[in-house]
């Protein structure tokens, strides 16, 4: 036994090995290795179209905000994969009984979680480590040293290592990892929002540290080369990690200990709400009336409430302080601060993580309606009803969504109010409700599927987690390289026109829509697009991944298209069905799937 072995325990090699031979990890990295090589060739064809327009142009900003991109889209990954990949893993085991027939083993629990998150997180290494070129070629035409590109790597590693501490934790207090799962999400989002604190209350500033998306952060260390600051933050997180592990370790006999020794509870109580007749789409009645969103536990239930009341409540009340002081008694200089803590709150930076919230609330929303069927043994009930695969999708589709109804309304109310008292802008409105929707839908039908082909609710939200941020990295790119494709198209164009002597560029070319705005439809359409495959897909399909056999020729061949040509069903040898004792033949494999 070596000292390494010693150290982490002799679960800890095994759980490696097993996490990093997965075959989605190999997806998974070459896309995020994609989406960063995406940002450098958009820093690169954004570098060209103005250093042609200009001969002074300096690349100095450009590469910067491509490092920022960059080291964002790093921590992201962190705070996004490592929750999902180990907030609902101890839970599990406990739930299906494997982890207190494991504690009945010679290992200890400081091993056993060890192990665990060690396996975990060298998942995470291997996807950070994809776009470790892109990250190394632009941090050092930003001119950072050796110690500085350290810094840039580490950050991400620290964040997934603290928040892997504290999954971990959760997951062994938590009841069901998908509680797990939400709590952990929402300390990201508090840390997130603590911006927002902060900009209320300036004595708060060193709390920005916490949060390895600051400018605090990541600004002096990118722009100005200092580095003590991101150092301060890879401690903190560091020390959460280990606080995280340590309260794992301590808990996770007792927790099992008490649940095996807990006597099972009945929810008490109706519904206390009025529920219509079934109607001609009882799946979707069943969806909207009886599903309720506190499908996602009692945290789903109270970050629900605090963004309805922040949203809603709260902007109309500061809304109309701001309308109040600019139309009915004049004050300009009230009417001006309260406008700027409007916009603090609601527009901006804050839009964006509300944005980003609805989204992951809707995914996570999405993921259990299947899995969660399966989970209370009324799965197999469903499938054996007339509804077919259409009903059942649809009615899934539309719930995650309506379920959510008072959080749409609120963002439109909050949006809505700040665009009315001048605190937010037309443009970011109108783009922000259509990348909200659109983003949402989209990850309705992801949820949707992934918690069609998954066990458990707790895989089927992590895996949509991984999904939205696959999508919206890819998506993010793709977008971009699109738009800016079309601007150097349109450029090519007008200067063709200026040397045919057909228009005039004296107040400069003039461009139908702006780069930005170009940019945010095609992301729009291209969402939209990746919601109708989905959909489409999930209904094709839905007969043969829930246990049906195929049905139409549009199923057969949409199913033999994506995911290869059925066998029919053939006979085991010596079962007949009569007591001769023959063998019974083996029937060749047809081409028609029955």
């Amino acid at each position: 036994m070596n000292a390494l072995e010693v150290a982490v325990g002799p679960l800890a090699a095994p759980e490696c090995r097993r996490a990093v031979g997965r075959g989605w990890l190999v997806l998974v990295r070459s896309l995020s290795a994609l989406a960063l090589i995406g940002v450098v060739v958009v820093a690169v064809l954004v570098w060209g179209m103005l250093a042609n327009g200009d001969p002074t142009f300096n690349p100095d900003s450009t590469i910067r905000i491509s490092l920022f991109v960059i080291e964002g889209m790093a921590i992201v990954f962190g705070l996004v994969l490592a929750p999902a990949l180990l907030a609902g893993s101890l839970a599990g085991e406990r739930e299906r009984g494997a982890l207190p027939l494991l504690l009945t083993t010679n290992v200890t629990p400081r091993e056993i979680v060890l192990g665990r998150v060690l396996g975990k997180l060298s998942q995470v290494v291997m996807v950070l480590l994809g776009g470790l070129p892109a990250l190394i070629w632009v941090g050092t035409l930003a001119g950072l040293d050796l110690l500085g590109l350290v810094t840039l790597l580490t950050l991400p590693l620290t964040v997934a290592l603290g928040l892997g501490g504290l999954s971990a934790a959760a997951s062994v207090m938590s009841n069901r990892g998908r509680d797990a799962l939400i709590s952990v999400y929402l300390i990201v989002v508090l840390v997130l929002l603590s911006q927002l604190l902060i900009g209320l209350f300036p004595v708060l500033e060193p709390l920005s540290l916490v949060n390895p998306l600051s400018g605090a952060t990541l600004g002096p260390m990118i722009i100005e080369g200092r580095l003590g600051l991101a150092w301060v933050t890879i401690l903190i997180w560091a020390v959460l990690g280990v606080l995280g592990l340590v309260v794992a370790a301590w808990r996770l006999r007792p927790s099992c200990i008490g649940r095996l020794s807990a006597a099972s509870r009945r929810e008490a109580g109706g519904r206390g709400v009025y529920v219509p007749e079934v109607g001609e789409r009882p799946m979707l009645w069943k969806e909207l009336f009886i599903e309720r969103a506190n499908t996602l536990g009692r945290f789903g239930a109270v970050i629900g409430v605090f963004l309805v009341l922040y949203l809603g409540l709260g902007s109309v009340v500061l809304g109309g302080a701001v309308a109040w002081f600019q139309w009915t008694r004049p004050d300009s200089t009230w009417g001006a601060r309260l406008s700027a803590l409007m916009s603090w709150l609601y527009t901006g930076g804050a839009a964006t993580t509300i944005g980003f919230l609805i989204e992951a609330i809707v995914g996570l929303r999405a993921g259990v309606t299947i899995a969660s069927e399966r989970e209370r043994n009324t799965w197999d009930a469903l499938l054996t009803s007339p509804l077919d695969g259409r009903a059942i999708v649809n009615g899934k589709l539309w719930g995650s969504l309506y379920a959510l109804k008072w959080l749409f309304l609120a963002v439109l109310v909050a949006w809505t109010t700040s665009v009315a008292v001048g605190a937010m802008g037309v443009r970011e409105y109108v783009s922000g409700l259509v990348l909200v929707l659109t983003v949402s839908a989209f990850l309705a039908a992801i949820g949707v599927r992934l918690s069609l082909a998954t066990a458990t609710a707790t895989r089927a939200m992590s895996l949509t987690i991984g999904a939205w941020l696959a999508a919206g990295i890819a998506i993010f790119v793709v977008s971009w390289v699109i738009a800016l494709t079309l601007a150097l198209f349109w450029l090519f164009c007008v200067w063709m026109a200026v040397q045919m002597q057909l228009v005039s560029v004296a107040g400069g070319p003039w461009a139908p829509i702006s780069l930005m705005d170009l940019q945010t439809v095609l992301a729009a359409g291209l969402y939209l697009l990746a919601t109708s495959m989905v959909a489409t897909e999930s209904r094709l399909r839905f007969d043969r991944i829930a246990g049906r056999m195929a049905g139409d020729e549009a199923q057969v061949a949409v199913d033999e298209m994506l995911h290869g040509k059925p066998l029919a069903p053939v006979r085991i040898p010596g079962f007949d069905g009569r007591a001769t004792g023959k063998v019974a033949a083996i029937p060749e494999p047809t081409d028609v799937a029955t």
